[in-house]
C-alpha cells in the first residue's frame, strides 16, 4: 500500500512541477513581448548580452537570448535600435 501512495504522490508532484514551469515560462514570454517598441539598449542592459545578433539588412537586425532553464529560445527584431518584433521558440505562453 505505501509504494501505491508513493506513485500518487509522484503522479501529483509530476502535475505541480509542470505547471510551475509552463506558468514561469508565460511569464517570461509576456515579459518578453512588453518590449516592442523600446530600445534594444535597454533590453541588453536588462538580460545581458545577447546570446547571437544577426544583421538582416538595411537597418534591421535580430538579437536572440536561450533560456535553458525553460529550454525557451527569445528573438527580437529591430527596426534603427527599436523592437519591433518578438518571437519565442519552444516557449509555452
Amino acid at each position: 500500500m505505501i509504494v501505491g501512495k508513493s506513485k500518487t504522490w509522484q503522479i501529483v508532484l509530476t502535475y505541480a512541477l509542470t505547471g510551475f514551469v509552463l506558468h514561469g515560462c508565460g511569464v517570461v514570454y509576456r515579459q518578453a513581448n512588453a518590449w516592442e517598441g523600446h530600445d534594444i539598449e535597454q533590453l541588453i542592459e536588462s538580460w545581458g548580452e545577447a546570446d547571437s545578433q544577426l544583421d538582416l539588412g538595411q537597418e534591421f537586425r535580430a538579437y536572440t537570448w536561450l533560456s535553458e532553464s525553460d529550454d525557451c529560445e527569445h528573438t527580437f527584431t529591430t527596426q534603427n535600435d527599436k523592437i519591433i518584433g518578438v518571437s519565442d521558440t519552444g516557449c509555452s505562453g
